[in-house]
């Protein structure tokens, strides 16, 4: 059962959680939870945030089935931008149409963290087999404020700084503010806007190949 760490290990954390629980939010606890769930170094086995999508399913994001908040105040919420991570860094692949000059943005701080500091404060809330699997989510969870605000890479979920290089070299620094709870904003991605064709892996994303 326990691939990453040991039962003591997770013993610990669980009445370290236990212990904090009295001083954290309800958000930084399902994010500490999410934490305990990651050490058992299982992909499978993972929390579903509320009001989130799977962050292992396969469809594209607009397909996913959204986990239901039970509670309106324990949902979490996103920021409205859409980042992936290649070889070269994070970069803005969609983006509401308010920030549309940010598509193909290279992200260099979220807070005042750089980029890839605040990717590896991540790894630890992100349930996974091996790296490959870190690399995928990490840039969809750097988009909740609830986690970058629980990770200490934000001091607050509701204005999360980040320091950027768009497309034209220029660096530039953006406040964003999560979407409205269960918005359905007009989503622009770098592929429409510059209108060039997807690759073959985000042509089909629902399909399992």
């Amino acid at each position: 059962m326990f691939h990453a760490d040991s039962r003591a290990d997770f013993d610990s954390a669980v009445a370290e959680i236990d212990r904090r629980i009295p001083t954290m939010s309800d958000h930084e606890i399902v994010v500490e939870l999410t934490r305990l769930v990651a050490m058992l170094g299982d992909g499978l086995t993972r929390i579903s945030l509320p009001n989130q999508p799977e962050a292992m399913d396969p469809a594209g994001r607009e397909s996913r089935a959204i986990t239901p908040a039970k509670d309106p105040r324990l949902a979490f919420h996103r920021l409205p931008l859409r980042l992936a991570w290649f070889s070269d860094g994070l970069f803005v692949v969609a983006a509401t149409r308010e920030f549309r000059s940010l598509l193909g943005a290279q992200v260099l701080q979220m807070g005042d963290r750089p980029a890839t500091a605040a990717l590896e404060a991540i790894q630890p809330v992100i349930s996974r087999d091996n790296d490959t699997a870190f690399r995928l989510v990490a840039p969809d969870f750097a988009t909740i404020p609830e986690i970058l605000s629980a990770m200490k890479i934000t001091q607050t979920p509701s204005r999360v700084p980040f320091k950027l290089r768009a497309a034209s070299g220029e660096e530039v620094t953006r406040e964003f503010t999560p979407l409205v709870l269960n918005a359905s904003p007009a989503w622009i991605d770098v592929f429409e806007a510059r209108q060039v064709a997807r690759p073959l892996y985000l042509r089909q994303p629902e399909k399992h190949y």
